[in-house]
């Protein structure tokens, strides 16, 4: 850790507290975490880990959104009117 600091997210002493780290990376992420007790004293530690999934940044999904959705409205029009024609074209034939 010493020989590579810039890999180190949080790092510092802990004494009879709580702590809390929240950490979100930009991309894929191996997480390692380190724990050193140098006393002969016994140490009890307790923690709990959670990992989320997201699929995407969100910045880049609203962009691609904003294009995408009204093109594929776009792109489905002729679809739906012809859709539309043949429904009354067959209602109008069952009269």
């Amino acid at each position: 850790m010493q020989d590579n600091p810039t890999s180190s997210i949080w790092q510092r002493e802990i004494h009879s507290e709580k702590i809390e780290q929240d950490y979100t990376p930009t991309k894929v992420t191996n997480a390692t975490l380190v724990l050193s007790n140098p006393n002969l004293d016994s140490v009890s530690i307790n923690y709990s880990t959670e990992v989320e999934t997201l699929i995407a940044p969100t910045g880049k999904v609203k962009t691609l959104a904003i294009w995408i959705i009204p093109l594929g409205f776009v792109l489905a029009l002729p679809w739906l009117v012809d859709s539309l024609r043949a429904k009354t074209r067959h209602q109008s034939s069952q009269l």
